[in-house]
């Protein structure tokens, strides 16, 4: 049975929305915008890719916290800041009565949404390295995928390689529209080794006042 991607012929370049103009080639100075995935996807069964091959780096590291900071905040969750290190990095979220809490829905869309929270650390690497955004869900080894397939499963349950895609592709139009933002934080990552918060990032750090992102 042939599979059709049916978000292919939808990825269009778009250098206005990164200032730069030089496409995304240029090593995490542009992107191409990503156009939002339907919604009558996210039940289709995928083919699983493999990751794009990643060379492992600071920066590198530094986008992969960015990319969970900047969908946090597009989602509305209140992060406390980030912070990278030679054992990895961690970006700290404000658990109280005001985080947004998706539940499984309908559709499952919204579900899909809040699981794109943990691809984005990947994708946001996968976008500073150059790479395309793949033509099926990327599986890997990593706590992150754990955690969306964890989410993903009380909705989907065994059929949900679709609902990763659409997360991971919603992960890759969100930051697209924020790129910007996305290196703004990971360039203070690079430079400082956190982003918000003290330098030493205490154990339970002072709120962050990150800027809004319209």
């Amino acid at each position: 049975m042939n599979f059709q991607n049916p978000w292919q012929a939808s990825r269009l370049s778009c250098p206005d929305k990164t200032g730069s103009g030089h496409g995304s080639s240029c090593r995490g100075e542009s992107v191409a915008y990503t156009p939002e995935p339907r919604a009558d996807s996210i039940r289709f069964v995928c083919l699983w890719e493999p990751v794009p091959k990643l060379k492992p780096s600071r920066e590198s590291l530094a986008f992969h916290e960015a990319g969970h900071v900047v969908f946090l905040q597009w989602l509305g969750v209140e992060t406390r800041g980030a912070e990278i290190g030679s054992q990895g990095g961690l970006t700290h979220v404000v658990q109280n009565n005001s985080t947004p809490k998706l539940q499984p829905d309908t559709d499952g869309v919204s579900t899909a949404i809040g699981a794109a929270c943990y691809h984005a650390g990947l994708v946001a690497e996968l976008m500073f390295q150059g790479h395309e955004l793949p033509n099926g869900p990327m599986r890997y080894a990593a706590s992150d995928f754990a955690r969306a397939d964890s989410m993903l499963s009380e909705c989907f349950g065994g059929g949900r390689s679709g609902a990763h895609y659409f997360a991971q592709r919603f992960a890759w139009h969100i930051l697209s529209n924020r790129w910007a933002r996305v290196q703004e934080v990971a360039r203070h990552l690079d430079s400082y080794g956190w982003a918000g918060g003290s330098k030493r990032m205490p154990k339970t750090p002072q709120s962050v006042n990150f800027p809004a992102i319209p």
